[in-house]
């Protein structure tokens, strides 16, 4: 994938949310977002007071990307920085394992065979997320919006203990954490 912002991506939230809102007339919306939608959500959480939309009545995160547990190459690491200045759309390969996702081999052929599964990222994409993590990190007291969050334990791809520790330092006394110690990250598509 290639972003130019990681706002982009919030802002989709935002106009999508408010879609939904209309067509459902204004009725509750729960709000789920797995791994790198988990950090969408949550990043448009943060920032939904200082920049409006529908705000949730809750939501529900089932291993968001708040940490990644994957190696990223020490080279991929260095390169990203220029790449995010200089070539901000060229891709590589994320070399992500599927059998990290799920021990279900069904699911991970079909993931092999998504279309839109992505399996390129721009280094620009990359520089996003970290951004992105580090500022839904310090400012997780902005949230305050019922959560329950879902981790899986044997998570390999995004740290299951920073989620853990996200949750336990919240300010908002309206949140839960739900950990499946033996299920991976494709926690509701895992044996």
């Amino acid at each position: 994938g290639c972003i130019k912002s990681f706002h982009e991506l919030t802002e989709d939230l935002r106009h999508f949310l408010k879609l939904v809102s209309i067509h459902e007339n204004h009725r509750p919306i729960v709000l789920f977002g797995h791994s790198l939608g988990g950090l969408i959500s949550l990043h448009y959480i943060e920032e939904v007071e200082r920049r409006g939309g529908v705000l949730p009545s809750g939501f529900i995160l089932s291993n968001p990307m708040l940490k990644l547990a994957v190696e990223v190459p020490g080279w991929k690491k260095a390169a990203s920085g220029f790449l995010s200045k200089f070539l901000p759309r060229l891709t590589l390969s994320t070399a992500l394992d599927y059998s990290l996702l799920s021990r279900d081999p069904t699911v991970q052929e079909n993931l092999k065979t998504d279309k839109l599964s992505h399996r390129r990222m721009s280094g620009r994409f990359y520089t996003e997320i970290l951004h992105a993590m580090k500022s839904v990190d310090e400012n997780k007291d902005l949230i305050r919006v019922p959560l329950l969050m879902l981790i899986g334990g044997s998570d390999q791809v995004i740290d299951p203990n920073v989620s853990s520790k996200f949750v336990d330092e919240m300010e908002w006394e309206c949140r839960e954490k739900k950990i499946y110690p033996d299920l991976y990250h494709e926690l509701i598509n895992d044996i």
